[in-house]
């Protein structure tokens, strides 16, 4: 346990572990529902899960990730895995490595190097299963999405924030960015109304909606 401790807190080990610190944060935070974690960093999926006629130089990826199959993946969700295993695999090789006679600074550079570029197709590798999840649906527009009903993912919904997600009869669903005129009794789990969409903000406007269920959507 003090060996455990020790690596966590010293370098190489003290930046990937804090790396992770920041991305649990994060990850606290989308779970409350007080954060977007698909719209976190670059939109390389195009604006959720419908696929539109987008700037291919705005949403332009890596090279390695294509390759890899990971800009089929939200970026928060890239990142937190790469992370992860960029950890897992510095904490082993320092304690493997550490007794060679290099320069501290030289070797954990190295450490931390290598084991970058090992995380990355071990976390495309793991997050594979996950492709379909996020796979990008065609047949839909934008508008055809206004006047359907949807669900409310976040706390709140002002006209900053909000997401929803809509539910269609062919059973596949949508998570989109969402606004709503306040105030408003509307929070996670809220059944909604989309009223309209604007194509500058890529948002939609909802209002509350205390019809029949979802699942009757369509």
């Amino acid at each position: 346990m003090d060996a455990f401790l020790h690596n966590i807190s010293h370098f190489p080990g003290v930046v990937p572990t804090f790396v992770i610190g920041v991305l649990m944060a994060f990850w606290a935070l989308a779970i409350l529902g007080m954060l977007d974690f698909e719209t976190f960093g670059p939109d390389w999926l195009g604006g959720g899960d419908l696929e539109f006629d987008t700037d291919a130089e705005g949403n332009s990826v890596p090279d390695v990730l294509v390759a890899l199959g990971l800009d089929r993946l939200p970026f928060s969700i890239v990142v937190s895995a790469v992370a992860f295993f960029w950890w897992l695999f510095t904490m082993l090789v320092n304690q493997w490595l550490g007794w060679l006679p290099l320069p501290g600074w030289l070797l954990g550079s190295l450490i931390l190097l290598g084991c970058g570029l090992l995380a990355l197709p071990v976390a495309a590798r793991a997050l594979r299963p996950l492709r379909p999840v996020f796979a990008v649906h065609e047949g839909k527009t934008r508008v055809d999405l206004v006047g359907r009903r949807c669900k409310v993912l976040t706390l709140r919904v002002d006209e900053n924030f909000g997401q929803i997600r809509v539910e269609l009869p062919e059973g596949t669903d949508y998570t989109l960015k969402a606004w709503a005129r306040t105030p408003n009794d509307m929070s996670k789990g809220s059944s909604a109304l989309i009223l309209s969409y604007d194509e500058q903000s890529d948002r939609y406007e909802i209002e509350a909606w205390d019809g029949e269920t979802l699942s009757s959507a369509g």
